[in-house]
């Protein structure tokens, strides 16, 4: 949301809301509670039941973060919003998608979306949707494109930075990745963009899609890590239908003139996610800024991430969309760092994360044309 007034959101809560909302911050002061919400609330669902948990949530909490459960709750909340002089950004709390849900789901995925597009644009034109793509395909695939995408993008930084064939392939060992991609395979991938590899060349997502006219690149990728002809399809099958279903909603969102903002997720889907975000730029964001992406402050590479997007827009003459936030997935990261025994992609403290908030927010600004569109989340 954005406010002509600092606190002019609270201006109309009744008292009882208020008392619920500080309820809610003197919990977050507790990490015990915190860290193990999600045990309590499986714990209240075994203990009661579903329904009569998620019934005495939406009660006390419900309508101080949740817009609603349906489109008719969403509308009020949206107009409530709009008569407080404030904007938008409607969020469909879905992500994750297993291989059955996918088949059972995405057509209704599909339409919540496209409904709340309408929604949103109908209460105020100044209203944007985020996006989850984590909910337009299987989060096991995603992951393991996610893994190949990390791999190509220290390969293409590599590259850029002019670094020969043993240094890349240290940068990997020292990443603990197994790949050992050839020499020739490596100079093979420099030849096919004439020795000047950018930002986002070898982007994964764009190469499956566009599979006919990139055969020398994906005979290259192949090789490199060892795909069989099965997995090969099965990837350029998913990324299709990911295609589809994410061209069907931006396409609603163009007509509407609908801003979407791309949310970030956690960092074993994230690579995959900036550089599909970075696809579909080129494809929207050339006249009219409708797509943004999210960037998150805690992450440790993220203010060079920043201007990797920057870069990349401006090379291609796009128009920038991004939201800054500080980032969501602190404990989750922190754990699967220390069960896999790899460093955390995030910073150790608070203080670093301030850090990198405010050098981005000097970059953006410094930076920052006519009709590039930003948001500044305080989170």
């Amino acid at each position: 949301m954005s406010s002509n007034g600092f606190g002019r959101v609270y201006k109309n809560y009744s008292f009882f809301k208020l008392l619920r909302l500080k309820t809610f911050f003197l919990i977050c002061r507790f990490p015990l509670l915190t860290k193990n919400l999600h045990n309590i609330y499986s714990s209240m669902t075994k203990t009661i039941g579903p329904k009569l948990t998620n019934k005495l949530l939406k009660i006390i909490y419900g309508d101080i973060f949740i817009g609603g459960e349906n489109f008719k709750e969403l509308e009020i909340c949206l107009r409530e919003i709009k008569r407080e002089g404030l904007t938008a950004i409607t969020d469909y709390a879905r992500e994750f998608l297993t291989k059955e849900e996918e088949i059972t789901e995405i057509d209704n995925i599909i339409k919540v979306y496209k409904d709340a597009i309408d929604s949103a644009v109908k209460v105020n034109m100044e209203n944007s949707i985020a996006l989850k793509v984590s909910s337009f395909g299987n989060y096991e695939t995603m992951k393991k494109l996610n893994y190949y995408q990390n791999i190509l993008m220290i390969i293409e930084e590599s590259l850029i930075q002019s670094k020969n064939y043993n240094e890349i392939k240290n940068i990997l060992k020292s990443k603990n990745i197994d790949t050992n991609p050839g020499e020739e395979e490596i100079n093979s991938l420099n030849k096919i963009f004439g020795g000047q590899v950018k930002n986002f060349d070898l982007n994964l997502y764009e190469i499956l899609k566009n599979a006919e006219s990139n055969q020398e690149l994906i005979t290259i990728i192949s090789s490199i890590f060892d795909l069989t002809p099965e997995i090969l399809n099965e990837f350029k099958s998913y990324v299709l239908k990911l295609d589809s279903r994410l061209s069907e909603v931006f396409i609603h969102a163009k007509n509407k003139n609908c801003l979407i903002m791309i949310d970030a997720e956690q960092s074993y889907l994230q690579i995959f996610i900036d550089y599909l975000a970075a696809s579909y730029f080129k494809l929207i964001n050339k006249e009219i800024c409708l797509l943004m992406t999210t960037m998150q402050c805690y992450l440790k590479k993220e203010p060079e991430n920043i201007k990797k997007i920057f870069t990349f827009c401006r090379e291609n003459n796009l128009l920038v969309g991004v939201k800054l936030v500080r980032g969501a997935y602190m404990n989750e990261e922190n754990r699967i760092a220390e069960q896999t025994q790899v460093e955390s992609p995030i910073n150790s403290d608070i203080e670093s994360t301030h850090q990198n908030y405010t050098l981005s927010i000097q970059y953006i600004f410094e930076n920052f044309k006519e009709n590039d569109k930003v948001s500044f989340i305080i989170n």
